[in-house]
């Protein structure tokens, strides 16, 4: 834990590291939101993507029923992946991706902002009653070399600032060991609920894809592509 006799280096160090981690919540938040439109534009798109193979994707195809499977087999395998990026399953520790950044780790980025914001002013004014101590005791010297009466007035005022000090600089030293373990344990989780959620998706897209590509492996469509031509006279019909 910090002194509470803080020299002014130390309190410039703590001021520039505050003005680190402002920097770096604005930074990381940044690169969150843009991932957080990424993904929005890539569930919009892959959403459309599985209402076209379910819809006009079967248009050309309608002689061919192994076919039109095959688009209703894989429209379902990408919509179960992509409700991963929005659905919320039960448990706040379990949210869509999408809202996972959106609720949650944008929302504390900004709010490690404001703790920083916290911090800077208590320190500002742990500063204030270190300059006015100083400046006090400086005062007491000055009284002290000339005899003055004035001396047990400044005394006085030298034990109130002594106490305001001291408690303010308590007040300071156990508030900010807080926010930097606080600080340090909210990043890590922000980053494990992050790719935990990359982890669900990425294992239900093997899941998903998996059949999709023994779907695409295993459709066989010739004997009724054979039979279409039949009909059409391009090939001799065969019987079926």
């Amino acid at each position: 834990m910090m002194q509470v006799e803080t020299s002014e280096s130390q309190f410039d160090q703590i001021y520039q590291s505050l003005c680190k981690d402002d920097r770096f919540c604005f930074d990381l938040r940044g690169q969150f939101e843009r991932i957080l439109k990424v993904e929005q534009e890539r569930h919009r798109v892959y959403n459309d993507f599985a209402i076209f193979l379910r819809g006009l994707a079967k248009e050309p195809f309608q002689e061919s029923l192994s076919l039109i499977e095959l688009f209703d087999e894989l429209a379902k395998d990408i919509q179960e992946v992509n409700l991963k990026y929005m659905n919320n399953h039960n448990q706040d520790s379990d949210k869509g991706f999408i809202s996972l950044l959106k609720c949650k780790i944008i929302p504390s980025l900004i709010d490690g902002q404001k703790q920083v914001e916290i911090q800077k002013k208590a320190l500002a004014e742990l500063r204030e009653k270190a300059t006015r101590l100083k400046k006090l005791e400086q005062k007491k010297n000055d009284l002290m070399m000339k005899n003055d009466d004035k001396l047990l007035g400044i005394e006085k005022q030298l034990q109130e600032a002594k106490r305001e000090k001291l408690e303010k600089g308590q007040t300071f030293n156990f508030t900010y060991q807080n926010y930097v373990e606080d600080k340090n344990d909210e990043l890590k989780g922000l980053f494990k609920h992050f790719f935990n959620r990359l982890l669900v998706i990425s294992t239900t897209g093997l899941q998903n894809y998996s059949v999709a590509i023994n779907k695409v492996h295993t459709t066989d469509e010739k004997k009724e592509i054979e039979f279409l031509l039949g009909e059409l006279g391009i090939i001799k019909k065969k019987r079926r």
